[in-house]
């Protein structure tokens, strides 16, 4: 049985306010008691709420996964300001990368979707050695189709684990669909920007900025020109839509 808690309404979509040790032992509950799965783990910041505002099928896709988690420090913050129990930002790639780490994880297998083919294939082959526990079994350039993405899929080795970076809102919908597709497994959106760090195209922030919640900062500093509308006008609407909920 589950310990994970209620989730929480954050701007319509319920958020489970669990730490990452939290996540890693639900993922682990689900990855022994084949019964539980498929399994899908998603997560929201303020641009994925900003999107799912006006995106009724990505809205839709996160309510349909199992886990959806608080990757976004502003999340985190009005989350508490709501009245919700959010301890700690729940990043996916802080969370992977913790995850690798463990000592006592079972030995297990996974495909990886997202990133043009070589990204996908170096973020692999890091993965696999880096992490003890972890077999990655093939690749699947993430600029291929929905259906492409599947079919491959189906023609790669049956693993535990398929990890997701696609952008949002196309990775949403890919988890909802490989649930219905492979529902004997795990299907964890790591996200697109990970797969990037594990391939080594983009930098991570800073240990101190991570944990301070200016992630956000570091990336607007590295891509001005792609991040300054989803930061700065982007975090504002999300905002007004904290400020809306607490007083609706």
């Amino acid at each position: 049985m589950s310990d994970l808690c209620d989730p929480f309404e954050i701007d319509g979509i319920p958020c489970h306010p669990v730490t990452i040790a939290e996540m890693h032992a639900e993922i682990l509950r689900r990855r022994l008691d084949a019964s539980s799965r498929p399994f899908t783990i998603a997560d929201i910041n303020a641009h994925i709420c900003n999107l799912a505002r006006s995106d009724m099928q990505l809205r839709d896709d996160l309510r349909a996964c199992d886990l959806v988690v608080a990757d976004g420090m502003s999340v985190v913050w009005f989350g508490r300001w709501l009245g919700g129990n959010f301890r700690e930002r729940c990043n996916q790639t802080d969370a992977l990368f913790a995850w690798m780490g463990l000592a006592d994880f079972p030995r297990s297998t996974a495909l990886l979707v997202g990133g043009t083919a070589e990204q996908a294939r170096v973020a692999a082959e890091v993965l696999t050695a880096d992490c003890q526990h972890l077999d990655v079994l093939g690749s699947v350039d993430g600029y291929l189709d929905d259906a492409s993405i599947l079919e491959q899929l189906r023609l790669a080795p049956a693993t535990d684990f398929i990890f997701v970076g696609l952008g949002s809102p196309r990775s949403e919908r890919m988890l909802v669909l490989l649930a219905g597709a492979f529902p004997e497994r795990i299907h964890w959106h790591i996200g697109g920007g990970t797969i990037l760090h594990l391939a080594d195209d983009v930098e991570r922030a800073p240990a101190w900025m991570r944990r301070s919640g200016m992630q956000w900062f570091h990336r607007l500093c590295m891509e001005p020109r792609r991040m300054w509308k989803r930061y700065l006008i982007g975090n504002t609407a999300f905002t007004w839509a904290m400020v809306r909920q607490k007083f609706r």
